[in-house]
């Protein structure tokens, strides 16, 4: 009873970071998403997915953000913006975190081949 009620949060949570990534998020708003407390709603997270709420969130901008950076249509702050952080320094700060390189570096990389 508890795991089906676990996965029925869990995809509820997934369903709005995923519709909602690129607007300003807070844990209560995905908390609330899920029908949770916040409190809970990290609990839940860290049991399912092995990781923060927010942590979840960033990482999946980080993802949504790599098919941008491969286009070169946009600036590196616009891809920032368009995936939902605030600026271009903290989407480098976490790119760089999670996948090893700078956005500019890894599209640099990329494109070389």
């Amino acid at each position: 009873r508890k795991a089906s009620r676990d996965q029925l949060n869990i995809r509820a949570f997934l369903d709005f970071v995923h519709e909602h990534y690129a607007e300003k998020l807070s844990l209560n708003d995905l908390a609330e998403a899920a029908a949770l407390s916040p409190g809970e709603c990290g609990r839940l997270c860290n049991r399912v997915l092995h990781q923060t709420p927010m942590n979840y969130l960033l990482s999946y901008r980080i993802e949504q953000s790599i098919p941008e950076l491969l286009k070169q249509e946009l600036s590196i702050t616009e891809i920032a913006l368009k995936v939902g952080f605030s600026g271009s320094s903290y989407y480098a700060e976490v790119f760089r975190k999670m996948k090893g390189v700078f956005p500019r570096e890894f599209r640099n990389h990329i494109l070389k081949f």
